[in-house]
């Protein structure tokens, strides 16, 4: 709902003097044919409900495009879109709300077939939480680069074709002694993945990348 409001604002708002949905800088931006058009609908509900007077004289489109009217970047419309960040905050709660912490017993099962809203907020709380722990020890520490894990990321699209071609075959899939048996889902699984990791790193290696 919020995502619409934003959406419905931003492209449909007409904006006098400006064209509707306009996102660009004003000032000498688009050859200078929308000097007062800074921010479009966000800049100009916020000069109309708050006034000039309340916002950034200079704010950074003022450096490089010039732009002569005040224009905050922390606006109202703006406020929209990270209130939705700071929901993807709680998505952890979501999930121990609509799972209770369970397998099955939940409100809503985690169910990756349906994609059931349960799936979603486990699976995206999983992710930001690794990157937490991830963004100070790769990024800001510099205590592990990553590897090997970056070398299938920097061949993503060569390692996706790859298992889809060759995932009935030897040595990533084998006949397993009990079919229903996790375990040996699992240990195939990790196996196939390695394999995968090894041959990305070989093409980083001899610099082999499939791009589009």
């Amino acid at each position: 709902m919020l995502e619409s409001i934003w959406l419905a604002l931003t492209f449909f708002l007409p904006v006098p003097g400006c064209p509707t949905g306009y996102l660009g800088p004003g000032g000498i931006g688009d050859l200078g044919k929308y000097p007062n058009c800074t921010g479009g609908a966000a800049g100009y509900i916020d000069r109309l409900l708050l006034g000039d007077d309340h916002l950034y004289q200079h704010p950074s489109s003022n450096v490089l495009y010039h732009t002569k009217v005040a224009y905050d970047p922390e606006g109202i419309l703006g406020t929209i879109n990270s209130i939705v960040m700071a929901f993807l905050g709680v998505q952890g709660l979501i999930s121990v709300a609509f799972t209770k912490i369970s397998e099955n017993e939940g409100f809503i099962p985690v169910n990756k077939n349906l994609w059931s809203i349960s799936y979603v907020t486990t699976l995206s709380s999983f992710a930001f939480f690794i990157l937490f722990i991830l963004y100070p020890v790769v990024d800001v520490k510099g205590l592990w680069t990553g590897a090997p894990f970056f070398y299938p990321g920097m061949n993503s699209i060569l390692v996706y074709v790859g298992h889809e071609v060759f995932h009935n075959y030897f040595p990533f899939q084998w006949r397993l002694q009990d079919n229903q048996s996790h375990k040996e889902h699992l240990i195939q699984n990790v196996v196939a993945t390695a394999v995968w990791v090894l041959i990305a790193y070989i093409l980083y290696k001899k610099k082999i990348f499939w791009k589009i």
